[in-house]
């Protein structure tokens, strides 16, 4: 069985990911902080390919991450791959 988690993966580049790694017959484990009804979405159109599950938890924390990749911690597990996906972006305006 082959296992991904991808975080950061309720929206775009990680969304795209996730579907693709579905697609190939990976199950995917979708992280979000979040947007969990964007997840929710990816994780259903996932299941169209693959076993498929949505899993909260900011990967800025140890713990939550630790739980992740637990057996009974709500993903799939073991995890053969990770795609470390999640980011931050903010908008800003700049002067020249």
């Amino acid at each position: 069985r082959r296992v991904a988690l991808v975080t950061g993966a309720s929206r775009g580049i990680g969304r795209g990911i996730a579907l693709e790694l579905a697609r190939e017959g990976w199950d995917v484990c979708v992280n979000y902080i979040q947007h969990q009804e964007a997840a929710e979405s990816t994780v259903g159109k996932s299941k169209l390919w693959a076993e498929c599950v949505a899993m909260q938890a900011d990967v800025a924390d140890g713990e939550a991450v630790a739980k992740m990749g637990e057996p009974g911690g709500g993903g799939l597990a073991p995890i053969s791959l990770l795609v470390n996906n999640a980011g931050i972006a903010g908008r800003c305006s700049f002067r020249i």
